[in-house]
C-alpha cells in the first residue's frame, strides 16, 4: 500500500443553516484506497490479513491476524504524515517485506493460498527491482495482484511499468486500473472473487476397538440377574 493523498474527486457543495455554501473536504486517493482495503478485509472473513505500507522503505503496519477489527483500526491510522520525509515509491521493497511476512507467519508452507495485493499510484523508483521480487514471490507460492490507483497516462506507458504489469499477469496475478473510487471498489471485489480461499476439512478415523463400551454394561446386567435370583422374592417360579 502506497500512502497517497491527492484528491480523488470534486467536493460536493453543501449549504449551511445560514444559506452559505460550505464545501466538504475533497476525498483523497488515500481515503478511497483505505475504504477499498477495509471493504476487502471485511469480505475475507476466514483469512489472516496483514498490512504493509511503503514509500522510500517498507514497514509492517499490522502482522497477519484473524482480528480484522485490529487491522481496520491500523488502516485508519495510515495518513499522509505516516511516512513524512519520504516521497519515493518502493514497490519492490513493499512486496519483498510482504513475502517475508508471509514466509514467517504462514501456517502451512508451500500452500498456494498466499496472496499479496499491491495498491500504488506511482512507478517503482527506488529500492529493489519489483520484477526480481515478483519472481521470488512466485517461487515461494505467493500470488501477487496489483491495483494502479489513478495512475497518470505517461506513467502507464513507460516500458518498465508495462514490463511490471506483464510480469504480474505472467505469474498468475491480475492488474487493475482504478481511476475512480468506483473502479477501485470494483477491483477490490474482483480480487475477492478470484481468491475464494481454501476450505480445509479433516476427517478422523478411530480404529481402536470399542467392544468394552457394550461388554462391561452387559456383564453388570448379567451379574445383577444372578444376584436377584438369590433373593426369594425374585426367584423364577416357571
Amino acid at each position: 500500500m502506497d500512502p497517497i493523498a491527492r484528491p480523488a474527486g470534486q467536493a460536493v457543495p453543501v449549504r449551511d443553516s445560514g444559506g452559505r455554501v460550505a464545501r466538504a473536504p475533497a476525498r483523497t486517493r488515500l481515503d478511497a484506497t483505505k475504504a477499498a482495503i477495509k471493504a476487502f478485509v471485511g469480505r475475507r472473513i476466514d483469512d489472516r490479513i496483514g498490512v504493509v505500507v511503503f514509500s522510500d522503505n517498507a514497514y509492517v503496519i499490522s502482522p497477519l491476524t484473524f482480528d480484522h477489527r485490529y487491522v481496520v483500526r491500523y488502516i485508519d491510522m495510515v495518513d499522509n504524515q505516516i511516512l513524512r520525509g519520504e516521497g519515493m515509491t518502493a514497490i519492490g521493497e513493499g512486496l519483498a517485506l510482504s513475502n517475508y511476512l508471509l514466509a514467517r507467519q504462514a501456517a502451512v508452507p508451500g500452500r498456494r493460498n498466499k496472496v499479496v495485493v499491491v495498491f500504488t499510484d506511482g512507478e517503482n523508483n527506488i529500492g529493489r527491482d519489483p520484477l526480481d521480487v515478483l519472481a521470488e514471490s512466485d517461487a515461494s507460492g505467493v500470488r501477487v495482484h496489483m491495483i494502479g490507483v489513478d495512475l497518470e497516462e505517461e506513467i502507464k506507458k513507460k516500458p518498465q511499468v508495462q514490463a511490471l504489469l506483464r510480469a504480474v499477469e505472467r505469474y498468475g496475478g491480475r492488474y487493475f486500473t482504478a481511476d475512480t473510487s468506483r473502479q477501485l471498489d470494483a477491483a477490490s471485489r474482483a480480487i475477492d472473487a478470484i481468491e475464494k480461499g481454501v476450505l480445509v476439512r479433516q476427517t478422523r478415523q478411530h480404529d481402536a476397538p470399542v467392544f468394552q463400551w457394550f461388554a462391561v454394561p452387559a456383564l453388570i446386567c448379567f451379574a445383577l440377574g444372578f444376584a436377584l435370583r438369590a433373593v426369594p422374592a425374585f426367584i423364577d417360579q416357571t
